[in-house]
């Protein structure tokens, strides 16, 4: 995990199951959890498919692109 970390995969499954069992809304929760309501959401999309795990922020597609090039022959 990295620095800036709030939510750790143990508190992303109990929002998920705050939000599920006792249907609290986005915004309650990112207000008990100190956080955006879009991370919320990314949590209750994620966990759907049960994956609670910290994601990087950076882009796939950049990093695609930035990977170590051959150098250029003078």
């Amino acid at each position: 995990m990295h620095a800036q970390t709030k939510l750790t995969p143990v508190l992303r499954k109990e929002v998920y199951e705050l939000w599920r069992e006792n249907g609290h809304s986005l915004r309650t929760l990112a207000a008990l959890y100190h956080v955006d309501k879009r991370v919320i959401g990314r949590i209750i999309k994620r966990g759907e498919n049960g994956d609670f795990s910290v994601h990087t922020s950076s882009n796939a597609r950049y990093a695609k692109t930035t990977k170590a090039s051959p150098k250029r022959a003078k």
